[in-house]
């Protein structure tokens, strides 16, 4: 019998009687399998005109590089491409993207039975259902369109690496899903939480930060990373300088004898770099708490520095924000307040500002949102009383027709 040569191969009939087919590349011999003989024929004829495209690519090693999964290459990819490369927390957020969701639905897949319909109905799986679809399994829409282009940069890697032969990702759609409605505090509900700050802050004095969000909108890592160096005190002209967030993240690097580690971070973007003005009523209330921090700093016997935290812990360092939850939690059950995480202070204050006129670029800036168009997406339709005003302001434009 003549020896086959690369791109050749035959269907047959085993012994048990289901089609398969047999083909040669480099002189090994490769049988595919399937269920009908036009499954078979389909299956072969895709797998030659792969080989040939790896061959013409000058990629012989094709055959091996074929059998890898797409948990493996995404593991192999996350410490040999990112690891050392991207933030900490970016890290945090692959690793748990391949580990919860990619892996356990197609990570079993080999890199060659990749193709549209597979991604396509995974990235469908993963869509909320409505909006109080909390399922463990279940993604926002933003975070699906994180995980595509997240595994697009890994895709492309596997092109370099001769693992694919082409772009498999760019016919998927990311499908849309049904968006929360954000939670923001009454005004009344606003007043009662910053009674209730002011009542405890003998017991709890870093309570006050939950003031100072409400008021300058800043998120949960950048206001426990805030340090006394990063406010501007000047009475003409108070400001917050935003250069860096505090985190609980997974220790890469080996740093610390747990398998997290607490890290002063610099902002992901350019755009989280900012500067904040400090109203004058918040400015004089923050002149008093470092007066009253200092005190109690004094008495224990340490000095006030700059580079210390603002809102520390009970020991003046930088604060456990699972602890901070804590405390905040224990202090909105005091005010009778539920279902108000700490981000509703950061939406609460983007209400206010709304509601008292600031303009949409302006306060994209302040919330550090890449466009304005993102800012009145999320915060506009919440100001049904606002759009009346406006609409209102054309009255006396129709009465003069």
């Amino acid at each position: 019998m003549t020896r086959r040569t690369n791109g050749e191969g035959s269907i047959f009939k085993r012994t048990d009687g289901h089609p398969s087919a047999r083909y040669t590349f480099n002189g090994k011999r490769i049988d595919i399998t399937g269920k009908t003989q036009a499954e078979v024929k389909r299956k072969l004829k895709s797998t030659l005109s792969e080989l040939e495209k790896a061959t013409n690519m000058g990629n012989p090693d094709y055959i091996e590089k074929r059998k890898t999964t797409l948990e493996d290459w995404l593991y192999y990819w996350l410490e040999t491409f990112i690891k050392n490369t991207v933030r900490p927390s970016t890290y945090r957020g692959y690793e748990a993207l391949i580990r919860k969701h990619i892996v356990p639905s197609i990570g079993h897949h080999k890199m060659c039975e990749l193709n549209l319909p597979i991604l396509q109905e995974f990235f469908n799986s993963k869509k909320r259902t409505s909006v109080n679809d909390k399922s463990p399994d279940k993604l926002s829409e933003k975070t699906i369109k994180n995980m595509r282009n997240m595994m697009n940069y890994a895709f492309r890697k596997a092109q370099e690496n001769g693992l694919l032969l082409h772009d498999i990702l760019s016919g998927v759609i990311t499908p849309s899903v049904p968006k929360r409605e954000i939670n923001v505090l009454t005004h009344m509900e606003q007043d009662k939480l910053i009674a209730t700050v002011k009542e405890h802050l003998d017991t709890w004095p870093s309570g006050f930060a939950i003031t100072f969000a409400l008021f300058t909108g800043l998120r949960e890592g950048e206001l426990l990373g805030l340090r006394w160096m990063d406010i501007d005190l000047n009475s003409h002209n108070p400001l917050i300088h935003v250069r860096h967030s505090l985190g609980r993240q997974i220790d890469i690097h080996n740093e610390s004898n747990n398998n997290s580690i607490l890290r002063l971070d610099e902002p992901k973007t350019n755009n989280s770099i900012r500067d904040i003005p400090i109203i004058p009523q918040l400015y004089d209330d923050l002149l008093e708490y470092r007066n009253i921090q200092s005190v109690r700093k004094t008495e224990i016997g340490k000095s006030q520095k700059l580079t210390d935290f603002v809102f520390p812990n009970k020991n003046f360092t930088a604060y456990e924000p699972r602890g901070f939850i804590t405390k905040y939690k224990e202090l909105l059950k005091k005010c009778k307040l539920y279902d108000v995480n700490v981000h509703t202070l950061r939406h609460t204050f983007a209400t206010r500002s709304l509601e008292r006129g600031v303009d949409i670029k302006t306060l994209s800036k302040i919330l550090d949102h890449a466009r304005p168009s993102i800012t009145l997406d999320r915060y506009g339709s919440s100001l049904p009383n606002h759009q009346r005003e406006c609409m209102n302001k054309l009255s006396s434009l129709y009465l003069s027709l």
